[in-house]
């Protein structure tokens, strides 16, 4: 283009300039935001893969955008509260926090793998930890230990991530064809992650050390020029689990302690035999309260009293037991909380009557967890009758927004899954209840969780039960 002289720059250069600029600028505004804690967790991953030594292959990897299709869930910047740290001093070998004497017993919660709850639990920390569906591209089954093969055929892996607390993890479990055969491909781990090597990457590979192997779960530590980590192999049945956490801070520093690790690791041996026997931590009060909240909508604002208070929003399965506060979002007229909502009206129309819509948000890292929407209508009948309309609409959302598969909880009227299924994109799960209030006849609250949590039904219906006695 002119070789950069001012002097033979042409109409047709200038004008070739402002073509791809163009073109860029609509790309751009094409794309949907990733769910924040997606984002997050990813980026925490591939600043661990650039200290490993493998920035090429992070250089060559594309962001994932998560198909999210959820209308204006930014919360204001200058709304959300500052980060709470739980971070540790990186110059200490261990953690002073304690961690539960149950911390090795799982949740009823179903599910192969620890949940975040339990990874809280076992590592003694508060903050919210992240897990993200993965897969077994995204760094083999042991990621540092290139020789480590893949101990059957992989049926679920996920990334774990606290990125205040500087936990970075791994959790796959793999299926074989029998029992005989998961007690090689179990034992063979052992033996190759005992002589670690690291393939083709420049990195020199982890020193593997056992820490306990006397039975199933079994630990060992690793420690290498770039980093520190922790091993654990679990075994059950057909099954061969395998746990990868790496320590933040100095090479050969551990943070958690053996002890820690043992937890997480006697967890995941349990879930691995599905011996869930533990009780969930406790919720809050199942009586509705009243906070000042700000209230988006329509003016006269509706009060929030008619809301389900921020501060019930902060359990296990929807904070991960970080406190949770209401925030104030921009409004700009329009009554949907998320695409598949069919309430669209933009005004207080009498025949739409009257709606305010409330946001909630995480204390610690800022991430929307949620919204509610309580719409007053002229009376009991006319609530009865919207509350049918949205979720009608809701049921049906998958004939009108692509990608989309939505499930009703058979148990629960008015309760469904929402999971959007771009192609090339993760899984994004949300959860949607609409209820006419029973403390208010003539209000209906629709209620959006964003949330990946497997008691998603059984969080929904509990603040919809909450929402009734306002």
């Amino acid at each position: 283009m002119a070789e950069l002289d001012p002097g033979r720059w042409s109409a047709a250069d200038d004008e070739l300039v402002r073509g791809a600029l163009a073109t860029l600028r609509r790309d751009v505004e094409a794309l949907e935001l990733a769910d924040v804690r997606f984002v997050k967790a990813r980026g925490a991953a591939r600043r661990r893969r650039t200290v490993l030594g493998a920035a090429a292959a992070a250089a060559a990897a594309v962001l994932v955008v998560g198909y999210v299709g959820f209308s204006g869930l930014g919360g204001h910047p200058s709304s959300l509260r500052p980060a709470v740290s739980t971070s540790r001093s990186s110059t200490t070998s261990t953690t002073s926090a304690t961690t539960p004497a149950d911390a090795g017993v799982p949740l009823p919660v179903p599910g192969d793998l620890p949940v975040s709850a339990e990874w809280q639990r076992a590592l003694g920390i508060t903050e919210t930890v992240v897990i993200a569906d993965s897969k077994e591209s995204e760094g083999g089954a042991v990621m540092d230990c290139a020789n480590v093969g893949r101990p059957g055929t992989l049926t679920h892996g996920q990334s774990v991530n606290a990125e205040s607390s500087g936990l970075q993890a791994d959790q796959r479990v793999y299926e074989n064809p029998s029992t005989a055969a998961a007690d090689r491909a179990a034992d063979a781990v052992v033996s190759q992650l005992l002589t670690c090597s690291s393939g083709e990457a420049p990195v020199k590979p982890p020193k593997v050390s056992v820490v306990a192997d006397s039975a199933w779960p079994k630990v060992f530590s690793g420690i290498g020029p770039a980093s520190t980590e922790w091993f654990v192999v679990t075994h059950s049945g057909s099954k061969v689990g395998i746990v990868t956490i790496v320590e933040p801070g100095e090479a050969g520093m551990h943070r958690w302690t053996v002890s820690q690790v043992q937890d997480i690791g006697a967890v995941a041996q349990r879930r691995l035999g599905g011996d869930l026997g533990g009780a969930m931590p406790t919720r809050p009060s199942t009586v509705a309260v009243d906070e000042q909240m700000p209230v988006a909508g329509t003016r006269p604002l509706l009060p929030s009293s008619l809301f389900v208070a921020a501060s019930q929003w902060a359990t296990p399965g929807v904070s991960g037991g970080d406190g949770t506060h209401a925030v104030t979002t921009d409004f700009e007229g329009g009554a949907q909380i998320h695409e598949c909502d069919v309430d669209t009206a933009m005004d207080m129309t009498s025949s739409a009557g009257r709606f305010g819509i409330v946001t909630v948000a995480d204390e610690v890292d800022g991430t929307i967890l949620g919204r509610q929407r309580v719409r007053l209508t002229a009376s009991a009948g006319a609530a009865r009758a919207e509350a049918d309309r949205i979720a009608h609409g809701i049921a049906t959302c998958g004939s009108r927004v692509p990608h989309v598969t939505v499930t009703q909880d058979p148990a629960h009227p008015g309760l469904f899954k929402v999971v959007g299924a771009e192609p090339g994109a993760p899984k994004a799960v949300g959860w949607l209840g609409v209820s006419v209030h029973e403390g208010t006849p003539a209000a209906v609250s629709t209620l959006y969780l964003r949330s990946q949590t497997s008691q998603g039904y059984a969080e929904l219906d509990w603040l919809l039960s909450l929402a009734r006695q306002k």
